[in-house]
């Protein structure tokens, strides 16, 4: 089983994920729909905006693996894979 300290330090640095991503919320002006008669500024938004769902999507998801690896250490089951329920080595925890 991982040690306080170590679950301390993943913990920590869980926490700080977790506000970064939080923070990208707010970056949605992106997703905004202008209009404009040049079709090519047209297709230039269209592209930035679907640019800016993509990384919003990314996020969101990346977010939700954060909370819950957060649950799991408050819960006690970090660092047991929930496949197969062994062991996951501390230096592949902070791989990941």
């Amino acid at each position: 089983m991982t040690k306080k300290s170590e679950l301390d330090g993943f913990r920590r640095t869980l926490t700080t994920r977790q506000a970064e991503l939080s923070g990208g919320r707010y970056k949605r002006e992106a997703l905004a729909i202008e209009t404009s008669a040049d079709e090519l500024d047209r297709i230039q938004q269209a592209q930035e905006r679907d640019f800016a769902v993509g990384v919003l999507n990314r996020e969101s998801v990346r977010l939700r693996e954060v909370r819950a690896a957060l649950r799991r250490i408050e819960s006690g089951s970090f660092g047991i894979c929930l496949n197969c329920e062994e062991e996951i080595g501390a230096k592949r925890l902070a791989a990941v």
